[in-house]
């Protein structure tokens, strides 16, 4: 209640303000009001939600939208499993689960996976399994599962990259590996991925779906 009433104010501007009240909490206090902020109209699930946590700036920026993750829910229905590889925030995660009997989410960085495991019991997700590993350690244990989905960073070392096998996890890379562990894989990729690229690298495309909101394309796959 203390954050839904502050907003409207700046992050930065709420640090100054309220430095001395909360000197221990204030960044995390800055940080779950720069997450409310953002996520009012991109997540209006996780805003009006009770004790939901926001992780940095960057996790939220490449996230899903609930719109674009309600979309992409349709492809898993009739499915016992699946296995998210890139899990992040987990707003593709939360719409997988909703489909599938048992889901799992994959994300190499722990405090990230902790604060998507707390949301996860908030927004009343019981089905899901956490793997605190990276998309090729999960990939390379014993796990099969009906759908993997993936969702390859494009910010890799500072710089963006739009070629399929320079994103991480390298989508190329696994393709063999990924279609071993499951019968179908869906890729979440950007905007301005080369489509005539993508069937020339891929050993087996069924569809291809380019998603766009108000007439702006977020994401292709």
């Amino acid at each position: 209640a203390f954050l839904l009433d502050h907003i409207s104010s700046n992050p930065a501007d709420f640090i100054i303000k309220h430095q001395k009240r909360f000197s221990n909490d204030i960044k995390f206090l800055a940080q779950q009001l720069n997450g409310l902020r953002r996520v009012k109209k991109k997540l209006p699930t996780w805003y009006s939600a009770p004790g939901i946590l926001f992780p940095p700036n960057l996790n939220l920026e490449q996230a899903s939208s609930e719109l674009t993750a309600e979309y992409k829910r349709q492809f898993f229905k009739g499915n016992e499993t699946a296995a998210d590889l890139t899990g992040g925030f987990g707003v593709d995660s939360w719409a997988i689960a909703k489909e599938v009997k048992t889901h799992n989410y994959i994300e190499p960085n722990a405090e990230l996976l902790e604060i998507v495991k707390a949301n996860s019991e908030q927004l009343q997700i019981p089905n899901v399994q956490f793997f605190n590993k990276t998309a090729e350690a999960w990939l390379d244990l014993n796990h099969k599962v009906d759908l993997i989905y993936l969702d390859p960073s494009r910010r890799v070392e500072g710089q963006k990259k739009f070629k399929l096998n320079e994103c991480m996890p390298d989508v190329v890379g696994l393709q063999d590996l990924m279609l071993n562990k499951a019968k179908k894989v869906l890729t979440k990729l950007s905007p301005l991925a080369d489509l005539k690229a993508i069937l020339s690298e891929w050993q087996s495309v069924s569809e291809i779906h380019v998603l766009a909101i108000k007439n702006e394309v977020k994401e292709a796959s």
